[in-house]
């Protein structure tokens, strides 16, 4: 199975250490999530070399931000939510789509234009894998 993880799931520690107990199942985090995790680790006083290193132990792989994602973020947007506002949603949404991947994230209404099979909470993920 493949994940493709949004931002907001590493505040979840029992999360955080399941997916490192779980080394059969491909862990990716978009390279906009990435963004956002760094981020959040600089204004905690960590550096970038943290964020790399948790990602490492946890063997989460960065999807780097492309065309054909952008294509789809772009498109998957339009007649829906305002796309200036959620782009990093999209762009999330995109890279699932792209990876053929479930999505983890606690902000599922922010994903339901994706197929309703595709996004996950962490719990439902870890009850899933048991």
């Amino acid at each position: 199975m493949r994940i493709v993880l949004d931002t907001n799931i590493f505040s979840n520690l029992a999360f955080c250490n399941w997916l490192r107990a779980h080394a059969n199942i491909e862990k990716v985090i978009p390279c906009i999530a990435y963004m956002e995790l760094v981020y959040h680790h600089l204004k905690r006083g960590r550096t970038e070399n943290y964020t790399d290193a948790f990602l490492k132990l946890h063997k989460i792989n960065v999807v780097p931000f492309d065309t054909e994602i952008a294509k789809i973020s772009a498109c998957s947007a339009v007649g829906k939510w305002d796309f200036k506002e959620k782009a990093r949603d999209y762009t999330i949404g995109a890279t699932a789509i792209i990876c053929e991947a479930k999505l983890a994230t606690y902000n599922k209404k922010d994903f339901q234009w994706l197929p309703k099979d595709r996004v996950i909470s962490p719990e439902e993920l870890m009850e899933l894998e048991k």
